[in-house]
């Protein structure tokens, strides 16, 4: 009725899902970016705390690419919103210490 085009909608959810993981691909490898300054310590929990995040994205990837659903997506969508979350705090701990 609106005439949205989403890349769902022109290409079909199995590449919106590729695409979407793609950009959370990104996000897992520039996650522990954060922590490489080789002139100071690196603190051991916050650097815990955001590789399980990683974790969790790549998890919520693999889950995301087996069946590339609306109702998946959704459910990866909350599923990134905490993960970013804990990066952030992972991040905020790590600026703090």
């Amino acid at each position: 009725m609106k005439k949205i085009r989403s890349v769902a909608i022109v290409h079909g959810p199995l590449v919106a899902a590729i695409l979407g993981s793609a950009c959370y691909a990104v996000t897992v490898f520039l996650g522990p970016l954060l922590f490489l300054n080789i002139f100071e310590k690196t603190e051991l929990f916050p650097l815990l705390i955001v590789i399980a995040s990683e974790i969790g994205f790549l998890v919520s990837i693999f889950y995301l690419l087996k069946n590339p659903s609306k109702e998946r997506a959704l459910k990866t969508i909350r599923q990134v919103n905490l993960w970013m979350f804990l990066i952030l705090i992972g991040s905020i701990m790590a600026a703090s210490l």
